[in-house]
């Protein structure tokens, strides 16, 4: 039975929290923790942690992609996510456990749309008590690099934004 949008799925599903635990030669080590989605939380490198945002984003088919990535090689079968049978999707119940702390940082990356091939949302910096709203994966990324780059950067995280105006003015 292949699964489109489901009217069960909790509006947290797509928020991560994102443990920084140190950085190294330019790559970053950490863990990334859902509590929807079972599976070891250990990454090295960005890439690694896109890939199981993105990963976790296609096997729940949500926030829905708007455009398909290109495939030189057609799979015969694709993946889908296991029915119950009661209509609900097979997940992990959250944990009420203490939140794990990441060593460097620790964020809460809120996906709530995959739209032109990249990812709009919200990144919180738990340790400023910080939010901004990023409109690009390349934004989150600068964000969260900003932050692990020591305190010279805490101004573009202290700023007020201002979308839909011309930023040079």
């Amino acid at each position: 039975m292949a699964v489109g949008i489901r009217a069960d799925i909790p509006s947290d599903i797509t928020k991560m929290l994102v443990c920084i635990d140190r950085l190294q030669d330019g790559e970053i080590y950490g863990r990334c923790y859902n509590p929807y989605y079972s599976t070891n939380p250990k990454f090295i490198g960005l890439a690694a942690l896109i890939g199981r945002m993105e990963f976790l984003f296609d096997r729940l088919s949500y926030p829905q992609r708007t455009l398909e990535p290109r495939k030189f090689r057609v799979r015969m079968a694709r993946r889908r996510i296991p029915d119950t049978g009661e209509g609900g999707m097979l997940m992990e119940e959250p944990k009420g456990k203490e939140t794990p702390r990441g060593e460097k940082a620790t964020f809460v990356v809120n996906v709530q749309f995959r739209q032109n091939a990249t990812w709009q949302g919200t990144v919180s910096w738990s340790e400023q008590k910080a939010t901004r709203h990023f409109r690009s994966m390349l934004e989150l990324i600068s964000l969260m690099n900003d932050a692990l780059i020591e305190d010279e950067n805490l101004a573009k995280w202290s700023q007020d934004e201002k979308y839909g105006e011309d930023e040079s003015r």
